[in-house]
């Protein structure tokens, strides 16, 4: 039937300049389309398969199938979830006791959650069972910063609290440096028989999540809000080069990049840190929303210095966002380490 046919054909046409669209944005991104970018390309996959099938049913060619394949090629290659759901890394698998020492090598455990200023409760008790050494807190109090050390601690672990950042651990904090019109924190750790951990904890600005593309207002926004936190990182990066010898130091940069792992705000990192969960995550990473996770917007990274050896997103219902919780392995020992604490529980 000629309508049919006419119909399928447009799906066709359509698909073609989705997958033009699609491939391009993803692959330069782009800060005009940051709006098309903040949907994940699986989506648009899914999106694009459909169409290719219903012009497989309409306009009865082959050319529809091989569309959809391409499709699926394109969502595997730029998709971290579909490449760890169809190949999953073959890491050690991260559980819920004291984290555990991996060839005679000590090991140190990090979180990270955005805990929604308490919103969904008080998430203590899910971050307890992890057994966390540094735990880096975003849109908190400072109150419930210090009953989350409680929690953890009992009274015998250290934070601190900028704005609405916090920095939880089991050891001595010290040379913050704080921003009092930023959320992010610098603080650096003292870990016993290693050495000093500097350690960010970043609270990027807020994601634009106005989705109408039809709107002109809401590509603008995108495209600002990613200028706008990329020079934000930027200008982190730069008080972390000017008052520490970081990246040749060891160093830790975590939070809640409101990015997703594709937004080029992360290739500001990767000259001199490694993504944890990228490296040896399992399962889905994906952390925001916490329900149906569409996007993995809160982030680990470490210097050289620390291996991560299991990393791993879970699921809190005190919060909007997951848990991203990593283990650590020690790579350098300082000579000059004079701290008498151990790292053993």
């Amino acid at each position: 039937m000629p309508i049919c046919q006419g119909l399928g054909w447009a799906c066709i046409r359509g698909s073609l300049l989705l997958h033009a669209v699609t491939v391009f944005s993803f692959s330069f991104q782009p800060d005009f389309l940051a709006a098309f970018t903040v949907i994940p390309i699986w989506l648009w996959a899914c999106l694009g398969i459909a169409l290719a099938l219903a012009a497989s049913y309409y306009a009865q060619t082959r050319f529809a199938l091989i569309l959809a394949a391409s499709w699926l090629v394109t969502a595997l290659v730029g998709s971290e979830e579909v490449r760890s759901c169809i190949f999953p890394k073959p890491a050690e698998t991260l559980l819920p006791s004291f984290p555990q020492a991996r060839h005679a090598q000590s090991i140190i455990r990090v979180a990270s959650l955005n805990c929604s200023i308490f919103s969904f409760g008080n998430p203590g008790n899910d971050l307890a069972s992890w057994h966390p050494d540094i735990v880096l807190l975003q849109d908190t109090y400072s109150p419930q910063v210090r009953a989350l050390s409680q929690t953890l601690h009992a009274g015998h672990g250290h934070f601190q609290f900028n704005n609405t950042n916090g920095i939880i651990s089991r050891w001595t904090i010290k040379n913050p440096v704080l921003e009092a019109n930023q959320r992010n924190q610098q603080v650096t750790i003292a870990i016993p028989n290693f050495g000093d951990l500097v350690t960010v904890n970043l609270h990027l600005l807020s994601a634009a999540t106005d989705l109408r593309l039809w709107n002109p207002s809401a590509w603008r926004d995108h495209r600002n809000t990613r200028i706008l936190r990329r020079k934000e990182l930027t200008d982190v990066l730069t008080r972390l080069e000017k008052t520490t010898d970081s990246p040749q130091s060891p160093t830790l940069i975590g939070g809640d990049f409101n990015a997703p792992n594709s937004d080029p705000v992360h290739s500001l990192l990767k000259p001199h840190f490694i993504d944890s969960f990228k490296t040896v995550g399992t399962f889905c990473g994906n952390t925001y929303p916490r329900r149906f996770p569409l996007l993995r917007i809160d982030h680990i990274y470490a210097s050289h210095h620390l291996t991560p050896i299991r990393s791993r997103t879970i699921e809190t219902r005190h919060s909007d966002h997951r848990i991203v919780i990593t283990d650590y392995q020690i790579n350098k020992i300082p000579r000059n380490s004079t701290n008498p604490e151990t790292l053993s529980k």
